[in-house]
């Protein structure tokens, strides 16, 4: 199975005082090698979360030179016909709050046929995708101060040392 990887997984993968920080991590080392796709305009969103702030902006950088690097990502590069794709559905759904990089990235799953993507974006689910990090509420969940409190939907895996987890060990010796 492949995913797709949106910017949440990213931030959350690379930025330990993220919320989601250790449930990517858990999730991350699961992964079998070659199994995530992402797009050149989701590490450019991924990128600009860096901002001004020096420390993110570092790490976002190192990251992004690593995951490009790494052969078991595949990054689908920018183009003129993904971007007009992408346009096509931001004005299409014109009702939604997707962004630019949202539509650009659903276009991308269609064509390379996921259904899984990496993210906690509930737009995605409106596409008929999976967001795997959405909070979903479930026959278990509590509620706490008046708000429904679900469990976080993921596939569990079986642990690998190869694939993605590869990465992480160069982006832990690259933040040092």
């Amino acid at each position: 199975m492949s995913f797709f990887v949106g910017t949440f997984y990213w931030i959350a993968l690379t930025n330990p005082i993220d919320s989601s920080h250790r449930e990517v991590l858990r999730f991350t080392a699961s992964l079998p090698p070659r199994s995530v796709i992402t797009t050149d305009e989701v590490l450019t969103e991924f990128l600009a979360f860096g901002g001004a702030d020096q420390r993110l902006r570092r790490q976002a950088g190192l990251a992004v030179e690593g995951l490009v690097n790494d052969p078991d990502i595949r990054v689908i590069p920018q183009s003129r016909s993904t971007f007009f794709g992408g346009l096509a559905l931001y004005n299409e759904r014109s009702d939604k709050a997707y962004s630019l990089t949202d539509c650009i990235s659903m276009g991308t799953m269609r064509r390379e046929r996921l259904t899984e993507v990496l993210t906690n974006d509930k737009h995605f689910d409106q596409e008929g995708s999976r967001a795997v990090f959405r909070v979903v509420p479930s026959s278990s969940s509590k509620t706490v101060d008046g708000k429904s409190v679900g469990y976080r939907q993921w596939r569990d895996g079986k642990n690998a040392n190869d694939g993605i987890a590869g990465f992480l060990e160069n982006y832990a010796g690259m933040t040092n």
